[in-house]
């Protein structure tokens, strides 16, 4: 299972996830805005809400969350 060391969350759908083994991936979740559950991160605002919790990233105020091994497959290597 995988975990982050830091994100960084950059609008509109980006998230830069740098995991404990030192890999980074930018997963762009634009395609997951189309469920309802993350339909309220379409926000700019709402989305910079991130928050790390070490095996996902969550939005508490939409219950809504993403697990570090969904972000590191959706992602690409950073460069």
């Amino acid at each position: 299972m995988r975990r982050f060391k830091k994100i960084l969350v950059n609008p509109p759908h980006e998230i830069v996830c740098t995991f404990e083994d030192g890999s980074i991936r930018n997963a762009d979740i634009s395609e997951l805005m189309r469920s309802p559950v993350f339909q309220p991160l379409s926000n700019p605002i709402n989305f910079l809400k991130a928050e790390n919790r070490g095996y996902f990233v969550e939005w508490p105020d939409w219950e809504a969350d993403l697990s570090a091994d969904t972000l590191w497959h959706l992602g690409k290597m950073a460069t």
